[in-house]
């Protein structure tokens, strides 16, 4: 690996790497000097046109933009044989699917809880199924509240808010007060939803790592599932 995204950090020794943009902009130029032998890109991360500037001076691109974990066991494999890496990618794909069955087994066909996945707390976003993330709450047994909205990170108001009537709002950050969290959202008064936090980094990110993301979440919708009865 020669070349990087702006605040790559796992594994840890991919900070050290040469940065060659972020999601607003990529310098061509510094792709160029590296001479890579493959370019992995994500379209709907990237700025738009830089697949087909790269295209004009030869240089290889792999276009990832997996829409479940599903994929990302997919792209594992393509990647292997475009590296050289077969056997390791073939090992880091089972270990991915064989993860996500047992996951499904468990949870999915549980009784259903009705969930909000929250990205951002000003202004308030959510992800709709138009993610990656619907994946995982099929896995889990849940409903998402958002599910059928067409915008990948549809913004929120307090009065939505109400009105999507979570049983379980699971957030990518660390909340010290719950309660007060809740009624600054709205929430006045009980019955409210339960609050969760997940690692953003394990949730979020489309990799392999996202089975630990999603095995986070499976419990935490579990630990409410059994709260109810």
């Amino acid at each position: 690996m020669i070349g990087v995204m702006s605040g790559s950090d796992y594994p840890p020794e991919a900070s050290e790497i040469t940065a060659v943009g972020n999601y607003q902009a990529i310098s061509l130029e510094t792709i160029i000097s590296l001479e890579p032998d493959l370019v992995v890109s994500w379209p709907s991360g990237n700025p738009v046109g830089i697949t087909r500037q790269l295209a004009r001076f030869n240089i290889p691109v792999y276009q990832s933009d997996p829409a479940g974990v599903s994929d990302i066991a997919h792209d594992l494999l393509a990647l292997g044989i475009l590296t050289g890496n077969e056997t390791e990618s073939k090992k880091a794909a089972s270990t991915l699917r064989t993860g996500i069955q047992a996951l499904h087994d468990q949870y999915s066909h549980q009784q259903s809880v009705t969930s909000l996945l929250m990205i951002s707390d000003v202004p308030m976003m959510g992800l709709s199924n138009a993610h990656a993330v619907a994946e995982a709450f099929h896995i889990c047994g849940a409903v998402n509240v958002l599910g059928e909205m067409q915008t990948k990170a549809p913004m929120l108001g307090k009065e939505s808010m109400l009105m999507l009537k979570p049983d379980l709002i699971l957030v990518t950050h660390e909340i010290q007060d719950k309660n007060t969290w809740l009624i600054q959202r709205g929430f006045y008064k009980p019955p409210r939803p339960e609050v969760a936090s997940l690692n953003p980094d394990l949730i979020l990110r489309q990799t392999p790592r996202m089975l630990a993301g999603i095995t986070e979440m499976c419990e935490e919708v579990d630990q409410l599932r059994s709260s109810q009865h």
